[in-house]
């Protein structure tokens, strides 16, 4: 079946061909004829028929990235991210191709410009990025309006299916449309129950693909039979339809994986790129360096935030907490205060205000604290003393929050893979809604989904919308 989500890549793709042509065009007029730099020009005929070469470059090394991925709209950074990465791997193509044909098909020039293929470089980033800004203006206008999404069927009823759909049914954006779900009971009837659409059992399957036109079929529940499940991918692979698993065995579908033989039978070992040596020695290495920087260049405004806290309450300038680290083993974690003295006695009675659903403590507007300390906690300034934690070893940088002994008495087996590394000072979760996110399991899911596909990047990319969330306030308590 022809997915809908190929005439955007089309579009998009044909876009960026003529886009990166012109911009390579522009940039030869740039070095020869308008004077910015002075030198013997060369002939324009050889740079407009490598400019063909070098758009080919351009598509290949942006279908490398996500950037084509109209499914999931890439975020402002991430798009930037991949913008860079894809035209300077275009410069790259360039330059080694413009050295190995040299003279021989470019007219006599021995090499073409560094600076014409530079200019190019820093000009696609430019125009390719606020490009695909106005593509996916168009693809969100579009889907708003019902054009190009994919009719998606959903087979189970549970809590991963339900919120699915609920996800996808406010979020039109990322291109599908809810037609309903199957049931795996043995009732083969359309009813609604609950809010749900439910168009039969998976017997009914093949009546449903034809008769909603589905494009996609959701597959979540893991207690569904093997025979069961060959039978709904045999049936959607005979109606061309795409058949998408949702990891509900707590992320162990999302784990990174060596594929490997022992004899004739094939193996997969499972592995977290977070825990191999070498990239733990990176992690560290960056977590020391970025933490000392940081308390070095921000020590007189810590010194001003600690001389408020001392001048404005009654009580010490930190607060010291037992936490649990990797390996559940405890350590102290360093705040600025931000509560009244006798805070936590006083736990016991907000008991019923909390707002988090699972074992986490979690309130706004919390009347312990101080009228310096909701400022503090607003834009997480109380968390930098955390800088120290990182240094001795205790944090990261990036990572699961660090918990209470008593709220890892009250998680699931499942929820302990938190444990598994250095918690953060900041975290997939704290970008992706900081306190607003009420379900304690969405917050574990995301901190497993960091630990199973961690990359340097990635933290990266997590440190830097860390300071758009902290300064818009998103989710703060």
């Amino acid at each position: 079946m022809f997915e809908k989500k190929t005439l955007f890549k089309i579009f998009e793709m044909g876009g960026d061909y003529v886009a990166i042509f012109f911009i390579f065009n522009l940039s030869y007029w740039i070095r020869y004829k308008i004077g910015f730099f002075s030198s013997t020009p060369h002939p324009y005929k050889p740079y407009l028929d490598f400019s063909f070469v070098v758009s080919i470059f351009g598509i290949i090394s942006l279908n490398m990235t996500e950037i084509y991925n109209v499914k999931k709209l890439a975020d402002k950074l991430d798009l930037f991210l991949f913008t860079v990465k894809a035209m300077s791997l275009t410069a790259v193509f360039s330059m080694v191709t413009s050295y190995i044909i040299k003279g021989n098909l470019t007219g006599g020039i021995i090499n073409f410009s560094r600076i014409v293929i530079a200019t190019s470089w820093i000009i696609n980033i430019i125009v390719i990025y606020f490009l695909h800004r106005f593509y996916e203006s168009i693809i969100r206008y579009f889907r708003k309006k019902g054009i190009g999404l994919n009719n998606v069927l959903i087979i189970g009823t549970g809590r991963e299916e339900t919120y699915f759909w609920e996800f996808i049914k406010n979020n039109r954006n990322y291109g599908y449309s809810p037609v309903g779900f199957l049931d795996d009971s043995d009732e083969n009837i359309e009813k609604e129950m609950e809010g749900k659409r439910i168009l039969g059992n998976i017997g009914s399957l093949k009546n449903v693909l034809i008769n909603h036109n589905i494009d996609e079929v959701v597959l979540s529940n893991p207690s569904i039979p093997k025979d069961i499940v060959l039978h709904i991918k045999s049936i959607c692979d005979k109606f061309e339809t795409k058949i998408t698993i949702i990891p509900n065995i707590y992320g162990l579908i999302t784990y990174p994986t060596k594929i490997y033989n022992i004899g004739n039978i094939p193996l997969f070992s499972l592995e977290d790129k977070i825990l191999l040596k070498y990239n733990k020695i990176i992690k560290r290495c960056f977590d020391i360096i970025f933490s000392i920087t940081g308390l070095v260049l921000l020590s007189p405004f810590l010194l001003f935030i600690a001389l408020l806290i001392k001048i404005t309450s009654k009580g010490p300038v930190f607060f010291k907490q037992e936490r649990l680290g990797r390996g559940e083993k405890p350590f102290q974690i360093y705040k600025f205060r931000t509560m009244i003295e006798g805070a936590e006695k006083q736990m016991n009675e907000l008991m019923k205000f909390n707002e988090m659903d699972g074992p986490i403590f979690k309130i706004k507007r919390d009347p312990r604290c101080t009228r310096i300390g909701r400022f503090l906690r607003k834009f997480s300034i109380d968390e930098i003393p955390q800088f120290i934690n990182v240094i001795k070893g205790d944090m990261s940088l990036v990572g699961p929050r660090p918990c209470l002994r008593l709220e890892a008495n009250n998680f699931k087996i499942w929820h302990m893979r938190k444990f598994d590394v250095r918690p953060g000072i900041t975290g997939l979760a704290q970008v992706n809604g900081r306190s607003s996110i009420k379900d304690f399991d969405r917050v574990i899911n995301l901190d497993i989904y960091y630990i199973e596909n961690w990359s340097f990047w990635m933290d990266i990319k997590i440190m830097l919308k860390t300071i758009p969330a902290i300064v818009l306030v998103k989710g703060a308590c």
